[in-house]
């Protein structure tokens, strides 16, 4: 029974870690959908008309906006827009039509590619920053999940154009948001803010968003006071887990046993219903089926992974096909135009410029040696002040790195700021409750992150994680 119960726990609380983190962004999506106000009439620069002909694209994807009808958001006919806009250096039109991408796609779920089209509309928010909340606000939530640190500077950010604009309608959302990525008393401090801002419906979606992502901060009680009200009006599937398991925790059998029927009527949600049933089981004494129901988890979650890991492969391998169709044609299109003389003369100089570089490169070996060491040198002194009282400032640590590794992350990425402080401080050879300690992060996410970065590697064991972060980090800081 013990051996059971050890089983369940662990398991059940890995799952609703990660059923929280792929349906944070979910919710984010609601919350969008409720902000969007009337913000792009007067979003462009006002010496860019917009001319119903030839800005058709761009104005229909505003009204589809407005109306919150995404599916009229025509992403090809933007993007085609987009160029010309670039081209004509029409600067607000262009940060509109790809904020206005950056959006459609991150309803679609496709965040990487948001984050891309959002990057470019950042870029131009001086010609539309009427909408700079907007797009901070976006690209918080697609952060979200990856870099909280990152997210949170843009949560504020979104915030200050909130109180620029005075704009009381995103306001209580921007500070709802910010209190999802923070702990403690400062989560509470704005979700209060919030709240006094919010309307009756806006508060119930407001503590039950809050609840979700502060669970282990909450009594259970009190989780349920604040996800039961909206629950009750909005059945989702995530906040109807959520109350399953807090009765669960509870001991109520009979208030748990309601929930997790609704479970089973939902489809798709197989692993969850899965796990609850298997808890539920284990609380009524039953645990010889509660073990068959947790097993049953197991084996659906492995296979599930098996499926996505399949369909990833299999877009990378005709990812991969195409690039190399289309690299295999410009080489004959090269080959074709080139003359034999011309190549034979760029040939012999690539060699003399290689022969140089070489000679070069080795010469500086030594002194990147020596530039490397005396890095460790002033970090080390540093990190032995921090040993004695003196308080090391995180920031200092993250710019530190990002300055250090800058090639590295250039290289790869899609490391976060804090996977690459990471590597530098093991670079430094700092231990794990040192690394925590400095970056102000647990023990469990350090590990993620860590994992995170020996599969960006291609790192396997232990023994060779130290031995090739040493030698990447060497590599690519002889880079500079």
């Amino acid at each position: 029974m013990f051996y059971l119960e050890k089983i369940t726990n662990f398991a059940i609380g890995k799952y609703v870690k990660k059923l929280k983190k792929s349906t944070m962004k979910i919710n984010s999506q609601i919350l969008i959908s409720l902000l969007l106000i009337l913000i792009f009439t007067s979003a462009c620069n006002k010496k860019e008309i917009l001319d119903d002909q030839r800005d058709y694209a761009l104005i229909k994807a505003i009204e589809s906006a407005q109306n919150k009808n995404r599916k009229e958001i025509d992403v090809e006919a933007l993007e085609k827009h987009a160029l010309v806009y670039q081209k004509n250096k029409e600067k607000g039109k262009y940060c509109l039509a790809n904020a206005l991408i950056g959006y459609k796609l991150f309803f679609n779920h496709d965040f990487d590619k948001s984050m891309i089209y959002l990057k470019k509309a950042e870029a131009n928010l001086e010609e539309c920053d009427s909408i700079a909340s907007f797009v901070y606000g976006l690209i918080a939530n697609n952060l979200s999940t990856t870099d909280t640190l990152l997210a949170l500077e843009y949560r504020n950010k979104a915030i200050v154009k909130d109180l620029q604009y005075n704009n009381l309608k995103r306001l209580p959302y921007s500070y709802l948001d910010k209190s999802l990525l923070l702990k403690g008393d400062s989560a509470k401090f704005y979700l209060q803010k919030s709240l006094e801002l919010f309307d009756d419906w806006g508060d119930k979606i407001a503590r039950c968003q809050y609840a979700k992502w502060h669970t282990d901060e909450m009594e259970l009680d009190s989780i349920i006071s604040y996800i039961k009200p909206y629950h009750d009006s909005v059945k989702f599937i995530g906040h109807t887990a959520i109350l399953a398991e807090t009765y669960i925790k509870k001991g109520s059998v009979d208030s748990a046993q309601i929930y997790v029927d609704q479970l089973s009527r939902y489809k798709g949600t197989n692993v969850t219903f899965y796990y609850n049933q298997s808890q539920l089981l284990a609380l009524k004494g039953k645990y010889y089926e509660a073990y068959k129901w947790i097993k049953k988890a197991y084996n659906y979650n492995d296979e599930e992974w098996k499926f996505i890991t399949n369909q990833r492969l299999g877009a990378i391998n005709a990812e991969y096909d195409l690039l190399n169709a289309e690299l295999q044609n410009e080489k004959r299109r090269v080959r074709m135009m080139m003359v034999y003389n011309i190549i034979l003369v760029v040939l012999v100089a690539l060699l003399c410029v290689a022969f140089i570089m070489l000679k070069r490169y080795k010469r500086d070996i030594d002194v990147k040696e020596i530039d490397i060491a005396k890095r460790k040198e002033r970090f080390n002194t540093l990190f032995e002040k921090h040993r004695e009282d003196y308080k090391m400032d995180k920031d200092n640590v993250l710019t530190e790195a990002m300055r250090n590794l800058e090639k590295l992350y250039e290289a790869y990425p899609t490391l976060t700021r804090t996977e690459v402080a990471i590597i530098w401080l093991l670079f430094m050879k700092c231990s794990s409750d040192s690394i925590c300690e400095v970056l102000n992060i647990t023990h469990n996410y350090y590990y993620q992150r860590k994992s995170a970065i020996y599969r960006t590697f291609g790192i396997r064991g232990k023994d060779e994680g130290e031995v090739a972060i040493e030698r990447i980090v060497k590599e690519y800081i002889f880079l500079e």
